[in-house]
């Protein structure tokens, strides 16, 4: 079901799949899927820090390190 989905939301994907005549392989399709929960973390993550002072963000970053 989570295939279907990664394939619908990338049409150019669903396309290429139709003209070679195969499925795209799961280990790319697990890859696009990480890859897009990192993306929607980190923009997450950067929203939060532009409403925060200067201070704070140097706080977080000491804490991340």
């Amino acid at each position: 079901m989570e295939e279907s989905n990664t394939c619908e939301s990338v049409p150019d994907l669903k396309d290429l799949e139709l003209k070679v005549g195969r499925k795209t392989p799961e280990g790319l399709l697990k890859w696009m899927r990480e890859e897009h929960k990192m993306i929607s973390h980190h923009q997450i993550d950067n929203n939060e820090t532009e409403k925060k002072g200067l201070d704070e963000k140097i706080r977080k970053l000491k804490m991340d390190m």
